[in-house]
């Protein structure tokens, strides 16, 4: 009996084993692009800013191109100390900004629909399902939070179908939010198998 066992034990194992390669390549990883606040708030109705938009969209680049130092940029408002400093300056030198037309990049004022969808195809050229945003019909109204989280997703083809635990909630987003399935997608960093159910969290 101990032998079957065993036997059985070691043909579990290997299974496993096999089976484990298999299941990785199945998921797809989806890294958290917006992150909240320091005292546990995500602001989703607030509006979104222009240093937000690009830590977002850095946020998303390839690992390669995140660990690769950016030149300076010329900007004399995102000195290297602000927290958004690196994420400006990759996404400039990418060309999604200019530093050449501009002394100001402005880190803190709001973004409109157009230019939010101007950015995002800019940084199509790296990442190429962002090409495809396109500004509504009211494209001079500032964009929050939310709203970017959700037209962000839906380009991405990324979809909100958890029943995990672990996952990171914020205080001000409940489930009666409009923008919370949208936002636990966008700030969760997990792994989906192919029809989009979540695999795993963290």
């Amino acid at each position: 009996m101990r032998q079957k066992f065993r036997c059985a034990a070691a043909l579990a194992a290997v299974f496993l084993a096999l089976c484990a390669p298999c299941r990785a390549a199945e998921t797809i990883e989806h890294p958290a692009y917006l992150a909240g606040f320091a005292d546990g708030t995500m602001r989703p109705d607030a509006p979104l800013t222009r240093e937000q938009l690009a830590q977002i969209v850095y946020r998303l680049l390839p690992e390669a191109v995140r660990e690769t130092e950016p030149r300076a940029a010329a900007y004399v408002d995102v000195p290297a100390n602000r927290w958004s400093y690196r994420a400006v300056c990759t996404l400039t030198e990418l060309g999604v900004w200019s530093d050449d037309r501009q002394a100001h990049f402005a880190p803190t004022q709001a973004v409109t629909c157009a230019e939010f969808a101007e950015t995002l195809r800019r940084a199509g050229a790296v990442l190429p399902q962002l090409a495809a945003a396109q500004a509504p019909e009211d494209a001079d109204v500032p964009l929050s939070r939310g709203q970017a989280a959700q037209a962000l997703n839906a380009l991405l083809g990324r979809a909100d179908e958890t029943a995990l635990g672990g996952v990171l909630t914020w205080r001000d987003v409940d489930e009666n939010d409009p923008y919370f399935a949208a936002i636990r997608e966008a700030a969760n960093p997990h792994s989906v198998m192919p029809d989009g159910v979540w695999d795993a969290v963290g």
